[in-house]
């Protein structure tokens, strides 16, 4: 097993690279010591950037795109985490679950308490064949590149 420790972010490599992807947001996006930003304190730039970032994914997978996210767009981890492979195998997964994409819709955002490090935008996918909408997490870095994209089941609480 491979441990790559760099602030809060773990890689784990002893397996298919999709758990990689998804402990990268995972061990960030999880973490108990999250705190709600108002919605006057949120950043609307990044939001949007957030929101276009998720759609990029989800359309490319409606249209069978697996290409590498555009580095100036995705911190390192992310683009070679997320390879043709990995967004594959995401885009099958989220289709075999849930059927076409149509849509998002924001929830909320999250950071740590006193950091800037990262910020968790959380939307609800609207998918054609999900009874529950999931919910899809977006995490930008604090240089504003994308570092993270994760679905789960909906909860109202982290």
């Amino acid at each position: 097993m491979t441990i790559f420790l760099k602030k809060h972010i773990h890689l784990y490599t002893n397996s298919s690279k999709v758990f990689m992807v998804s402990w990268i947001v995972l061990l960030s996006a999880c973490s108990s010591n999250l705190e709600r930003i108002s919605a006057e304190q949120i950043n609307k730039p990044e939001q949007l950037f957030a929101e276009q970032m998720a759609n990029l994914i989800l359309d490319r997978c409606s249209s069978y795109d697996y290409s590498a996210l555009p580095v100036e767009h995705a911190n390192e981890a992310m683009v070679n985490g997320f390879d043709a492979g990995v967004f594959r195998q995401t885009c099958e997964f989220l289709k075999d679950k849930y059927g076409r994409f149509r849509g998002l819709e924001f929830v909320e955002a999250m950071r740590p308490p006193e950091s800037n490090e990262y910020t968790i935008y959380r939307f609800k996918g609207n998918f054609k064949e999900a009874i529950k909408f999931p919910e899809i997490r977006i995490t930008i870095d604090q240089s504003g590149k994308l570092a993270g994209f994760y679905t789960v089941k909906w909860s109202d609480n982290l």
